[in-house]
């Protein structure tokens, strides 16, 4: 039974910068795909987009006006505020440090805090507080939305009475704590009642005191409720607004899709021209290796012809050579001769170590009256 195996052949692989500018192709969609799915995800359509807005702004500012009761109730149930309206230098001292207290360890951020005595005169204060109108003042527990110079501002008035005592004439009122805050410093300049613009993840809406005004298509109206469950602020958010906002996303999205095709475009470049730079770089080091065994092989030839064809007079290459001396076996000395005549004989001995096997021995004299 004979069996053949078959030879396996090595497939090819695709050059490194094509592989680069694949893997950069498929992030760049990537891209695309993941900015869609955020797209619905963070902004949505009109409808979803307006109810997110509305969502944001009541629970804004309904954790505004609440943080704005619980402080003023605070203060004006303290003795220490109490004692203070008494026109008394050290207790008024003491209630400008308590309204500091209160507004670094507020609920919310940069309250403006005032006390009144009970003829509307400000005893105490701390913040930016904007004027408001004796007849503000002089109510009982009061939450409102208002307009001043830094702004459209949430108001809690709260009245200061006199300590709770046993059964007999009702409390005395004696001064106001007025906490306040700005919710908006922008105006809408190109809204015709110039309301306040307030920013929220679907596009700025725009705010202003009292009930909201409905009346156009384009714009989504709402009312914002207080505590007390009355209308605080009147909101609307245009669906331009909204439509601008996803036009702002898309543009960002391709901008980062570009950005990608570029990098890899450019980081493919250089490797394909590391590549080819590597590539130029051996192709003269195949050369030089195949002109070397050319030359080693033509070169043999000259030393074969300078060396045995040649007589030493022509030779370029090994003049001076006598081919049948064997280098390293000249032995060579000095001696005297005694003799004053060719006729008398006188016997030299020079000694030397051959190898085994046939050789043939010269002997020369330098000496011009010597013959050998």
């Amino acid at each position: 039974m004979a069996s053949a195996r078959g030879r396996q052949t090595r497939q090819p692989h695709a050059p490194g910068w094509f592989r680069l500018i694949a893997g950069g192709g498929i992030a760049a969609l990537a891209v695309l795909l993941l900015g869609g799915v955020l797209e619905r995800v963070l902004i949505g359509g009109d409808d979803e987009a307006a109810a997110r807005a509305v969502r944001e702004i009541t629970t804004h500012v309904a954790g505004v006006d609440a943080a704005l009761a619980r402080v003023a109730r605070e203060l004006a149930g303290r003795a220490e505020v109490r004692d203070g309206l008494t026109g008394d230098p050290p207790a008024v001292r003491r209630v400008f440090d308590i309204l500091q207290a209160a507004e670094a360890d507020g609920p919310v951020p940069n309250l403006a805090i005032t006390v009144y005595d009970a003829r509307s005169v400000p005893r105490a204060w701390h913040g930016r507080p904007a004027e408001l109108s004796p007849e503000r003042l002089q109510s009982g527990p009061l939450g409102f939305a208002d307009v001043g110079p830094a702004g459209l501002r949430l108001v809690h008035v709260e009245p200061i009475v006199e300590a709770p005592r046993a059964p007999g004439p009702p409390a005395r009122r004696l001064g106001t704590v007025v906490v306040e805050r700005v919710i908006s410093s922008t105006r809408a300049t190109a809204d015709p009642d110039r309301g306040f613009v307030v920013g929220t993840s679907a596009g700025p809406a725009v705010l202003r005191p009292g009930a909201a005004r409905g009346g156009d298509a384009r714009v989504r109206s709402f009312d914002v409720a207080g505590v007390d469950g009355a209308a605080r602020v009147g909101a609307s958010i245009g669906l331009d607004e909204i439509a601008g906002v996803r036009s702002r996303w898309r543009r960002r999205v391709a901008a980062l899709f570009f950005l990608v095709l570029a990098g890899v475009t450019l980081a493919a470049g250089a490797r394909a021209l590391a590549a080819r730079t590597r590539r130029a770089h051996l192709r003269p080091s195949v050369m030089a290796g195949v002109a070397k065994r050319h030359a080693a092989r033509v070169s043999c030839a000259i030393v074969m012809r300078d060396l045995f064809l040649l007589p030493e007079p022509e030779r370029r290459l090994f003049t001076g050579i006598e081919l049948n001396v064997t280098p390293g076996l000249e032995f060579s000395g000095s001696f005297e001769i005694e003799a004053a005549s060719q006729a008398e004989k006188e016997t030299l001995s020079l000694g030397g170590s051959l190898a085994q096997g046939s050789h043939t021995v010269r002997v020369s004299f330098l000496n011009e009256y010597s013959g050998g």
